[in-house]
């Protein structure tokens, strides 16, 4: 599936400095976190990591994020031989509640979304990881899943509750010596599933999510429409 869904034509668009984004919709259950994080996204919140140890071998489990991380630093190293250079930066946000969290940082609470002429829009004060080689990108990966928030209900038993973005920047120099000239991203997007609440019975909190999720859900669907 990774070789055929188009994500392989999307990294390389990223590394020859266009903006590429990947992104699962659709119910919940369906299997968009499978999809996208693997068997790592069914580990309770707080423990979930990679399929294996950080910079460990690949497996038959991980996700597209996973997959994409080691496809990405393999066309780097191929393109780094030809003479070309590289600076990659990872964040990992979730969108709870209609409010933006750092998954590599949760600690640092709600965080503010900005808009400059010089920037367009970002998130305030969210952590950009500098990342030298794959294990630091594994590592955004992993404290991303070990933190995002997800719930039981009677549709799935490990739903996510959030909108998820991994977002890779790449500046991209075509010497070693010569500054970056072009300036790629790569986003991946796991997207919470619209809920059913009749069906998955969800109450309390869980019914406060799935309001959220469907809000935003909708208003996804109008922006792609119009």
């Amino acid at each position: 599936f990774f070789e055929r869904c188009g994500l392989c034509d999307q990294i390389d668009a990223a590394l020859d400095g266009y903006s590429a984004t990947v992104f699962a919709f659709g119910q919940t259950g369906s299997g968009k976190t499978y999809t996208m994080a693997g068997k790592a996204a069914e580990a309770p919140r707080g423990v979930r990591g990679g399929a294996g140890p950080v910079g460990g071998e690949a497996s038959r489990q991980d996700g597209l994020m996973q997959r994409a991380a080691r496809r990405l630093y393999a066309q780097i190293g191929e393109r780094e031989a030809q003479g070309k250079r590289f600076t990659v930066r990872a964040t990992f946000l979730e969108i709870y509640n209609e409010q933006v969290h750092d998954l590599v940082e949760p600690a640092s609470g709600a965080l503010g979304v900005r808009g400059s002429t010089s920037q367009g829009f970002y998130v305030e004060d969210l952590s950009v990881v500098q990342c030298r080689g794959l294990h630091d990108l594994e590592y955004v990966i992993s404290q991303g899943l070990a933190h995002r928030h997800s719930r039981h209900h009677l549709l799935n038993q490990h739903s996510s509750r959030s909108h998820a973005v991994l977002s890779v920047y790449l500046d991209v120099a075509d010497s070693a010596e010569a500054p970056p000239g072009r300036y790629g991203r790569l986003s991946l997007l796991d997207l919470a599933g619209s809920e059913n609440v009749r069906a998955s019975q969800s109450s309390g909190g869980g019914l406060k999510e799935a309001g959220a999720i469907n809000r935003s859900l909708f208003a996804l669907a109008q922006v792609i429409k119009s």
